[in-house]
């Protein structure tokens, strides 16, 4: 039998997307990507890219509060949240 060597703070360590947004000629997606703070009590959200085909993502912002991505109309532009830190707090 073999022993499990997982803990509990690895779930520290998971990433996930959300509000993953398709381009209207559907050939990019936009979407968030969650991750736990350093401190392990927030989470962190960025945007990222990648092609619809597959291939690299490519990080577009660096966060810290980075959501609800929209494509425009023409699929040219994107439009975001972003939410100001002062002090350390959103």
């Amino acid at each position: 039998m073999r022993k499990c060597s997982t803990t509990e703070l690895d779930l520290y360590d998971f990433q996930w997307i959300a509000d993953a947004q398709i381009a209207g000629d559907g050939t990019q997606v936009i979407y968030t990507l969650v991750q736990t703070t350093p401190k392990h009590d927030d989470y962190q959200t960025s945007l990222w890219i990648v092609p619809s085909t597959g291939g690299p993502n490519r990080q577009l912002t660096s966060g810290p509060r980075d959501s609800m991505v929209r494509w425009s109309p023409d699929g040219k532009l994107v439009a975001f949240q972003l939410a100001v830190e002062k002090d350390g707090k959103p």
